[in-house]
């Protein structure tokens, strides 16, 4: 082994595994800081449907601006990713919103705590509870959240 190779083959492993970082980048910090937008606008949205007594599509497209402007923020300039991430975690945040709305109703109404009620809810009635509480116009405000966290989770080219 010459000493060429010695010299350049640590080289090479710094700059594949850099590259690895990179990529990781592009997706993992803004999945996890999206996932955890989504829980918090999800709540938030529960805790206004609650305080109010309103329950109001506008708060799915609440939500996706939360999860869209923390995955930008959290995405690299060039990430294509970016707007999938936002759009896929837009929905999951209105999925939940509905159900953590749903949970802290009927907490409300059985007079006991919402993380209570929501480790007592059996995982297999979900479903059934999603479909029960589903209105019409709820596929008009996630379609609006989907093309929101889409849209505006991509940074704008300086």
């Amino acid at each position: 082994m010459n000493t060429a190779t010695m010299i350049l083959a640590p080289t090479t492993k710094v700059t594949s595994y850099a590259a690895q970082l990179q990529v990781r980048s592009h997706v993992v910090l803004p999945l996890l800081g999206g996932s955890a937008a989504a829980i918090v606008g999800a709540m938030l949205w529960a805790v206004f449907t609650l305080k109010t007594g309103i329950h109001l599509g506008v708060m799915a497209i609440a939500v996706a601006l939360l999860v869209s402007y923390t995955v930008r923020a959290l995405s690299p300039r060039s990430a294509a990713t970016a707007g999938l991430i936002g759009a896929g975690l837009s929905l999951v945040g209105c999925f939940l919103g509905s159900f953590f709305t749903t949970t802290a109703i009927l907490a409300d109404y059985q007079s006991v705590n919402f993380f209570e009620a929501l480790s007592l809810v059996d995982i297999t009635v979900i479903p059934d509870l999603m479909i029960y509480t589903f209105q019409a116009v709820d596929l008009l405000f996630y379609a609006i959240a989907v093309y929101v966290g889409y849209r505006l989770s991509f940074r704008q080219p300086v």
